[in-house]
């Protein structure tokens, strides 16, 4: 590669996991490690163990550490979404990843990359979308970066804690149940009614309730911690990139391999009668509730859990949606399917079915 040569290698036919593998390979070139107990590239967040001092007395926390960057025209459109939706958005995703972990958020830094078209009213709305979200979860601001650019650009890094070491997703053992939260496709419906690709005239509510989930996630964060208090389950991602793009992370973490039922997995109300079909709902991504593996021990108290209050905080629907079982030779498909006829495939026949190629889910680089 020549010097200022940026692209002698094209992304072109790289995916965006292969890219972060790469990278995490440079990193570690020269012998450099992670500190004992510091948990690096590879999860929903970094872990850090440390020692905690407050008012005179001290204890041992987890800190984890995320951050995301929404990039206009690639996370999210300003003629879809007004800046308060935003600035909601653009925490809530991060917030999720803390959720991811079972961690309390506590607060985070902001980078603005704003162009010369913005105008300050629309800052302003954006922080109080910020705002909203984050004394909803006591989540302060604690500063940042502005800068101008030919694009606009929002970068968030969120810090949280835990007494408890964090969930991971390397955590799944054979026979654990597989559970999700909630219902997923909404939020993918949502971008198609907004980009006029699928009919408002399909849904009863005109697709309110679909835009709102793409608009306006909701982070998980009172089951996260709820999942970590109790011990409830052994491995823990958020459904960013598609739900068989998200398991297929936690399967290759763990070394196992998930079979995902079908007939168990939640879609969201009247998107399929709306045209959406059930591959592109599982697929889509950016419904941002958590997928866990937890011991079939386990499974009453989760059940009990579900659409409940539970220390004063109300819980999303938990269905159980599958089984982890051992490793096969074949890492390509660590993810199988069981089809409402009952008949097993792997995740990535069953999506070519669709016609939707051997994407299990959302990659940055898939159209480089």
């Amino acid at each position: 590669m020549t010097k200022g040569d940026c692209s002698a290698s094209r992304l072109a036919g790289v995916s965006e996991f292969e890219l972060i593998r790469r990278l995490t390979a440079v990193s570690s070139e020269h012998g450099a490690k992670c500190p004992l107990g510091v948990i690096g590239p590879g999860d929903d967040c970094a872990v850090v163990p440390s020692l905690v001092v407050s008012e005179g007395s001290s204890e041992h926390y987890w800190l984890v550490f995320t951050t995301d960057v929404l990039v206009e025209n690639v996370h999210f459109c300003c003629h879809y979404s007004n800046p308060f939706q935003l600035g909601i958005k653009c925490l809530g995703v991060n917030l999720s990843d803390i959720a991811a972990m079972g961690a309390t958020p506590k607060g985070y830094v902001i980078t603005l990359q704003l162009t010369n078209a913005v105008g300050v009213e629309f800052v302003e709305e954006l922080y109080r979308g910020l705002n909203f979200l984050g004394s909803k979860h006591a989540v302060m601001m604690l500063g940042g970066d502005t800068v101008s650019a030919g694009e606009l650009a929002f970068g968030i890094t969120v810090f949280g804690v835990s007494k408890k070491k964090p969930i991971l997703r390397s955590g799944a053992s054979v026979g654990d149940d597989v559970w999700l939260s909630g219902e997923i496709g909404g939020a993918g419906a949502g971008l198609l009614v907004l980009q006029g690709k699928l009919e408002r005239n399909g849904f009863v509510d005109r697709g309110e309730a679909v835009i709102r989930r793409q608009q306006m996630p909701i982070p998980r964060v009172e089951l996260g911690k709820l999942l970590l208090e109790r011990s409830l389950a052994s491995a823990l991602i958020d459904i960013s990139d598609g739900l068989l793009q998200d398991a297929e992370h936690i399967a290759e973490a763990s070394d196992v391999r998930l079979n995902i039922n079908l007939s168990g997995v939640p879609l969201q109300e009247g998107i399929i009668s709306a045209g959406y079909n059930e591959a592109m709902a599982i697929t889509a991504g950016e419904d941002y509730e958590l997928l866990f593996a937890a011991p079939k021990g386990k499974a009453r108290e989760l059940a009990s859990m579900s659409e409940q209050l539970v220390d004063g905080c109300k819980m999303p629907k938990l269905s159980r949606i599958g089984v982890v079982e051992a490793a096969s030779g074949d890492k390509e498909n660590r993810i199988s399917i069981v089809d409402k006829r009952g008949e097993v495939k792997t995740a990535k026949n069953w999506v070519r079915s669709y016609g939707l190629g051997d994407k299990l889910g959302f990659d940055h680089f898939s159209k480089a």
